[in-house]
Order: structure tokens, then C-alpha cells, then sequence
């Protein structure tokens, strides 16, 4: 079963020119042409108008968002004030806005044949080039969204001392999600997003960033499970880069979070995942990986900002929903995500961004699909599954196993 659908609005794709065109099969139900282009409209027009006021103002409207696109709290005083403070200054010197944004370089534990793009990429890649777009309209230079994609699948994956062929295929997976990201942001976005390689922007090779982000989760672990003598452990964490205490409600707050994804784990694996998480956070502040690209980029985040996190980790940031609420009430990045269609229980059919390991406990089956974004000679290539709730005949969701 196969469709297409032609969205031409310049206007609305700014720098890419628009005439984008969305071609695409599934082996089960059929897509609508009219639902694509009500999902693609919905994110592209799911901002809020600015108000009437100065340049400055108007950009920091469209920044910050509605609840619909932005799934934290508005910015407080302190960060509002820091969000205009960057703008100002490139309005002052007639710039363009700058942005920047981490990516992660593979779906975590998905099968190699399932591995790739999907359209949670998509519908997120199309959100950062309406940002861009919305901003050009009341702004001559516009804005620039430098985009770093974490090539660390293997440290991801957490496949250290696992045998060569696992971490080949984890390599070999990283490259092809991040070369597929890369072409669908040349075709969605043109000029508007510029991706880089987290090691193309730092003066250290691989090797020596994952010994650094080893002696990181040490010391973190350290920090973290000190009884004794805790001020010297956090004495170490900083003298290493570390900003503010993680205190009690953030612990709190992480592993909550992965006591509901991964149930059949302990606290020890859910303490491990933690500090590897927080490893890389302290990396990117060593490498100063953002701040080479733009010292006064304001960050765009698709992580759920955790509770009591040191205040300079969170100014100047912007949480993001890569569909708007209106479409689908969770969020999350893509990279962790499944990016579907999802047959609801009353017939419709709704894009959704799940968690994968979610769709795997309960049973849900898929139809495999794919979908082909062209513009002018340019063509990036996606999953596009269908999942379906009541288990009907068809694919069963599977983990990839590192066996």
C-alpha cells in the first residue's frame, strides 16, 4: 500500500523553499494522504504568534513557545533574561540567532534491521527548520541551529568488553543512523541546521574522550554513593568540571524515571545507567564541544529537564516536543523513541513518539513502512511503522540481544 503527498509552501519551509514531497508504503494499513499532511501542517504551524513588540521581543516569543511545543515550564525571570540577553546580542550586531542541540547517533536497543531513521526524526527535524523559519519572518538573518550528534553508540550501548562483532554492529549502526539523519536534515532544512560530529568538534580522539568519560562515571559514582567523606568526593567532581550538587530530589527524579523503563533491573544497574548518562554531560563541559561552536548559542534540549539541577546547567535552554501536544502527549528524543503511526483503539490513526521498550512490554505488533522526503534532486529515506494496539497478526516488537 503505497501514497504520496506534495507540500509545496514556501512561505511555510523559509530556506528550504519548501516543495517537499512525502512518498511512502506500508505493508499493512494504509496511510491517508490527507493525515500526512495534517501532521506535517500541525508541526509546522504548531508555534504561537509572537506579540506585538520589539525584535527582541518577538524572537524571544517565539523562542520560549507554547505549552504545545515546549513540554517544561516557561523559563523563569532569571532564564527568560539570559534567553534575551543572547538574542540582543545577535540582533545587535545584525546576526543570526544561534542555537545548538545534542543528538544521540542510534536507536538504543533495536534489532539491526529495524535500525535507522523513522519519522519522530523527521517530525523533530521538521520543528527545529519551523523555529528557524517563524524567526526569519520578523528578521532579516534569521537563525542557525548547530546540531552535534553523539557518536558514542558503543558507550550508548553500554557494549564495552563485549565481543567484536557486537561493538562492530553498534558501530556500523551508529554511522548509518547518523548519515541518515544528516540527509534528512540536507532535505528538510537546507542551511538552516548544520550537523556536525561530536569528534569532528573537539580537539580529542575517540579513545581519549571514553578514558575521560570513564574516570568521569568514577567519579561520579563515587560522589553519588559516598557515606563517608562526601564533600571531598564532590571536591573531585568539581576540580574535574562538574557544576552544583545533584541532590536529593534529582536523584530522586533519575531513577524514578528508570525504575519505570526498566522495572527488572536494581537499583545498582539503574545507579550505573545514571552515571553513564551523567559522564557524557560532564565530557561535553571538559570539551567544551558547545561552546567552540557558540559560546552564546541558546540550547535546545529534548530531555525532560530534571528536578534541582544546578541552575547554570539550565538557563539559556529550551525543552522541546518533537510533535506538538496536540498531536501526541509524550515526549522525549527521538534517538530514544519509536517514531510510528498508532491505531487507536476507536480506528484513527495518530502519529505518535513512543518509548520502544514501552511497545515491547505491551505486546503491541507493527507493520513495517517506509517514507522518501524529497527536495528538488535531494531524497532521505525513513521508517515509517504502523503499531497497533489490540495485537493483531503481525510483526512482534523485539529487543536487539547482545548475547
Amino acid at each position: 500500500m503505497s501514497g504520496e503527498q506534495h507540500f509545496d509552501d514556501a512561505a511555510t519551509m523559509g530556506e528550504t523553499g519548501g516543495d517537499l514531497t512525502f512518498s511512502w508504503s506500508t505493508e499493512g494499513l494504509p496511510i491517508p494522504p490527507d493525515l500526512m499532511t495534517r501532521a506535517v501542517s500541525g508541526i509546522l504551524r504548531g508555534g504561537k504568534a509572537p506579540r506585538p513588540g520589539s525584535t527582541v521581543d518577538r524572537i524571544l516569543d517565539i523562542v520560549v513557545g507554547s505549552r504545545h511545543t515546549r513540554f517544561a515550564p516557561r523559563p523563569d525571570a532569571d532564564g527568560r533574561r539570559i534567553l534575551r540577553e543572547r538574542i540582543d546580542r545577535a540582533v545587535s550586531r545584525n546576526e543570526p540567532i544561534p542555537f545548538s542541540t545534542m543528538w544521540g547517533c542510534i536507536k538504543h536497543y533495536v534489532r539491526d534491521e529495524d535500525q535507522g531513521i523513522d519519522i519522530a526524526e523527521l517530525f523533530t527535524v521538521l520543528r527545529l527548520t519551523q523555529i528557524v523559519t517563524d524567526i526569519s519572518e520578523i528578521y532579516e538573518p534569521g537563525a542557525r541551529i548547530s546540531l552535534i550528534i553523539e557518536d558514542f553508540g558503543v558507550w550508548y550501548e553500554d557494549a564495552y568488553g563485549r565481543s567484536p562483532s557486537v561493538q562492530k554492529s553498534i558501530t556500523v549502526n551508529s554511522r548509518r543512523y547518523a548519515d541518515g539523519l544528516i540527509d534528512l536534515i540536507g532535505v528538510v532544512a537546507g542551511k538552516s541546521i548544520q550537523p556536525y560530529l561530536f569528534h569532528d568538534t573537539v580537539d580529542a580522539d575517540y579513545r581519549e574522550c571514553i578514558a575521560q568519560a570513564e574516570q568521569n562515571r568514577d567519579l561520579l559514582h563515587a560522589y553519588w554513593t559516598a557515606e563517608e567523606d562526601s564533600e571531598a568526593r564532590f571536591g573531585e567532581l568539581c576540580a574535574a568540571g562538574w557544576r552544583g550538587e545533584i541532590g536529593a530530589e534529582t536523584r530522586r527524579h533519575y531513577l524514578g524515571r528508570l525504575r519505570r523503563l526498566y522495572p527488572a533491573e536494581d537499583e545498582t544497574q539503574w545507579l550505573d545507567r545514571v552515571v553513564r548518562y551523567l559522564a557524557m554531560v560532564l565530557l561535553y563541559e571538559q570539551t567544551g564541544a558547545l561552546r567552540k561552536i557558540d559560546p552564546h548559542a541558546i540550547r535546545l534540549s529534548f530531555y525532560q529537564p530534571a528536578p534541582g539541577i544546578a541552575q547554570g546547567r539550565a538557563m539559556a535552554r529550551v525543552h522541546l516536543r518533537g510533535l506538538p501536544r496536540t498531536w501526541c502527549s509524550a515526549a522525549m528524543p527521538p534517538w530514544t523513541a519509536r517514531g510510528c503511526w498508532v491505531l487507536e483503539p476507536d480506528g484513527s490513526l495518530r502519529p505518535r513518539i513512543e518509548s520502544f521498550l514501552e511497545l515491547h512490554r505491551s505486546g503491541t505488533t507493527y507493520h513495517r513502512g517506509s517514507l522518501s522526503v524529497t527536495r528538488a534532486n535531494q531524497t532521505a529515506d525513513l521508517l515509517m511503522n504502523v503499531v497497533m494496539r489490540d495485537g493483531r497478526p503481525a510483526r512482534p516488537l523485539a529487543l536487539k540481544q547482545y548475547g
